[in-house]
């Protein structure tokens, strides 16, 4: 069924998407966090939340988005030659690229998609839906200039942007390391110049996992047939495994709960996550384990017996190779703030 938009000026997200936000989120309260960093509050009977916008330069922009939309909503974004690289936590809307159909956006992905001059999107809201994202925009000719620098990326859907300035639109998976870059820069815990530093590192490491991610589905084996309910049940397992992370079932148990083989598990998982099994459960168990830390009520060796490590060695080793440091230097820093 096609989806029909109502009549609506298509908006430029030049500017740091100064269109977007004088008009859509006109009755935000504005707050500057530094030079070229917005962030409009939302209280009203549209939604509530935040939406940061930072301008990395002209050419490369952020959009931070934590919000709760309350009433249903559409707005138009003009084809200007963007590539998006929109990392998703949370989401329930559609994009309408005009003669190029319709995409759901649900749920937690990485999409990445080209909208060329010329071609609008629409963005259709869903009313009580929830809108958790990290949204890292490059305009072609910059991202032509990344692929000579990275030329493996001309093995990707990338390349269509340099021959055609063609249209595309990806969906991967997110990697532990990418989904806490994204928490990262929704919970920002810096001011200042520190600030505009911190997003920019962070963003930089986003776009690395974006071409990590691409670069994977280029070189990955063709697997076996999945249909489309197939990719349901490889989605349903997802919410069995983050229904409790420290209790997950058997890899053979998960396919049979889902009414899957092991082979199509297997495979449905890395193809729709960009990550195995095993590795999705280790990385979030070491989430886990972060804000376990965090919250200070647990000595090390406590949170190593409760996700799952035998010993504290193996879970230190684990730790650190995950984030770059040890679980008793992020308990040490959390003691001293707490003084």
């Amino acid at each position: 069924m096609k989806l029909e938009l109502p009549e609506l000026p298509a908006l430029s997200l030049t500017g740091n998407g100064r269109q977007l936000r004088e008009t859509v989120f006109a009755d935000s309260l504005p707050e500057s966090l530094g030079d070229g960093d917005i962030r409009l509050n939302l209280s009203g009977v549209e939604g509530d939340g935040q939406v940061e916008f930072v301008e990395l330069d002209p050419w490369c922009n952020l959009i931070v988005s934590r919000c709760y939309w309350k009433q249903p909503g559409a707005l138009r974004y003009r084809g200007e030659g963007w590539i998006r690289f929109n990392f998703c936590l949370a989401a329930d809307a559609t994009f309408v690229f005009d003669q190029h159909g319709a995409y759901e956006l649900k749920g937690s992905e990485l999409r990445v998609f080209h909208q060329p001059n010329g071609i609008d999107c629409g963005h259709i809201i869903r009313p009580k839906a929830r809108s958790v994202c990290v949204t890292l925009s490059l305009h072609r000719d910059q991202m032509i200039r990344r692929m000579r620098e990275i030329p493996e990326l001309a093995g990707t859907a990338l390349a269509r942007i340099a021959d055609d300035d063609g249209f595309f639109f990806e969906r991967l998976g997110q990697r532990p390391e990418a989904l806490r870059a994204v928490r990262d820069l929704l919970d920002n815990p810096y001011g200042g110049s520190l600030r505009a530093h911190y997003i920019r590192a962070k963003s930089e490491g986003l776009l690395c996992a974006a071409f990590d991610a691409m670069l994977e589905r280029n070189v990955e084996q063709r697997g076996p047939l999945m249909r489309e309910a197939d990719w349901r049940r490889v989605e349903t397992a997802k919410m069995h495994i983050d229904h409790d992370i420290l209790a997950v079932p058997s890899v053979e148990r998960l396919a049979l709960m889902v009414g899957l083989n092991r082979n199509k598990l297997s495979y449905g998982f890395r193809h729709r996550f960009n990550v195995t099994i095993s590795r999705y459960v280790a990385g979030e168990r070491l989430e886990l384990a972060w804000r376990l830390l965090e919250a200070g009520q647990l000595s090390v060796s406590q949170i190593a017996d409760q996700v799952g490590y035998a010993h504290v060695s193996s879970f230190s080793a684990a730790f650190k190779a995950h984030f770059g440091l040890s679980p008793g230097k992020i308990a040490a820093c959390m003691r001293e703030s707490l003084q």
